[in-house]
């Protein structure tokens, strides 16, 4: 859910520069107040998507895409179709410093010689 989201890897839905879109599952995913706050931290659209149990859902995506090795937004596709519910706010990449946030992960990705 929103909370899994959160605390699981906050730093790659940014995506330095490429289109990144956020799906919200759980039961915070009903309340379009939180999801209009994901949205314009994350400068992304959120989706939802309707299912009784979203984290076995997920495991099941996980599961199907190990023995693939697709990405995981390819295996996705397979699933119940998302429904874009917000979008971020105009302001919201000024607020939350995001151009900068990308910046600075671009640059620490290549000092490290991490791929992107």
């Amino acid at each position: 859910g929103l909370n899994g989201y959160f605390t699981s890897d906050p730093i790659a839905a940014f995506s330095s520069g490429k289109e990144s879109k956020v799906l919200a599952t759980g039961g915070a995913s009903v309340n379009l107040d939180i999801l209009q706050v994901l949205s314009d931290v994350f400068n992304s659209p959120v989706y939802t998507i309707k299912t009784s149990d979203s984290a076995c859902l997920g495991s099941a995506f996980r599961a199907k895409q190990g023995p693939t090795g697709k990405a995981f937004r390819d295996v996705i596709k397979t699933g119940p179709e998302p429904k874009l519910v917000v979008r971020p706010s105009p302001e919201s990449e000024k607020a939350y410093c995001v151009s900068r946030f990308q910046m600075l992960e671009h640059s620490i990705m290549h000092s490290c010689d991490m791929p992107e």
